[in-house]
């Protein structure tokens, strides 16, 4: 009979907690952080962005920075919503 092992909560809790999950980050954490500094203020200058606005803003902001992204963002003109989620 095989010896099966469980995973302790620890690797749980990274594994549910892990940001990646087979993505390629686009952004470094300095970009990132730039973009959500820059949503932040557009909010509180009542100017917030809707979900679709601000994922074709990070489209933009990607290409504006040269950064590779992926091919459904180049179909779409637009982050995808897996990316807006993990943002």
């Amino acid at each position: 009979m095989p010896d099966y092992k469980n995973l302790s909560d620890n690797q749980k809790l990274s594994a549910c907690l892990s940001r990646k999950h087979g993505f390629v980050a686009v952004f470094s954490p300095n970009e990132e952080a730039a973009l959500t500094i820059y949503l932040i203020m557009a909010s509180n200058m009542c100017y917030g962005l809707t979900e679709p606005e601000a994922r074709k803003l990070a489209y933009q902001y990607a290409l504006a920075n040269s950064k590779k992204v992926p091919w459904a963002w180049i179909d779409n003109g637009k982050a995808g919503k897996e990316w807006m989620y993990q943002f």
